[in-house]
């Protein structure tokens, strides 16, 4: 008898848990998993869209920016590289870019130095850039929509809702094709060669309008090993 109630009570425990975890609305820090409409070759990520800068970035050892809502890649410029990926060297110049997605959407601002192997990166946000999980199941393979969707979950159990714009963007590794966030609770990386850090500042609600804005300010630096 006691060795039945105590299968029984197993059984409810892990009931009690995949409602928990598996059933959407049961935990606002949680979104039920998401399925991908594409394969692996059509991902915006990891696959050879003909819209994707992707194949010719990944000729290119560097990180580079992606914003998900107008789906957007761009290198930081921490290193210099011709079309067919050749490192270019004494540049003699600091390069300024800028990328703007739309009025009441975020900006991307980009100070590159590739002759000291650092790259300074702006990011203004707006609660409009918040990951749309739903849309990207159109543009990513599982593994990539898992992955941006475990961004969201982390800033949602870790972060502010002020600051939920943050999931619109993230970095992405070119060689490896890694994604990493830009959103709470993560603050830095090492990403090989390269260390990554940023800070996250929130900016009050405007008035009569009820957008919070925020800004990101990252900085990247090409860091090798040094060897004697």
């Amino acid at each position: 008898m006691k060795k039945q109630k105590l299968i029984l009570h197993v059984i409810v425990l892990v009931i009690c848990l995949l409602i928990k975890y598996f059933l959407p609305g049961t935990d606002p820090g949680l979104i039920s998993r998401v399925i991908s409409d594409v394969p692996k070759d059509g991902c915006f990520i990891c696959g050879s869209r003909p819209d994707c800068l992707i194949s010719r970035y990944s000729q290119r050892d560097s990180v580079g920016i992606v914003y998900w809502n107008q789906p957007d890649m761009n290198d930081t410029g921490v290193r210099a590289f011709d079309d067919s990926g050749n490192e270019l060297f004494a540049q003699g110049a600091i390069h300024l870019r800028s990328f703007s997605y739309g009025k009441d959407h975020g900006t991307i601002s980009l100070t590159e130095n590739p002759d000291r192997g650092i790259s300074h990166v702006t990011v203004h946000y707006t609660g409009a850039d918040t990951a749309d999980i739903g849309r990207l199941k159109s543009i990513l393979c599982q593994k990539c929509l898992d992955k941006a969707a475990g961004f969201y979950t982390d800033q949602k159990n870790h972060g502010t809702a002020s600051s939920s714009g943050t999931t619109g963007f993230c970095l992405i590794d070119f060689k490896t094709r890694e994604l990493y966030a830009l959103s709470d609770p993560c603050r830095g990386y090492s990403i090989r060669d390269y260390y990554v850090s940023f800070f996250i500042n929130e900016c009050p609600v405007k008035e009569n309008v009820g957008i919070t804005d925020g800004v990101m300010d990252i900085l990247i630096f090409y860091a090798p090993r040094r060897e004697p």
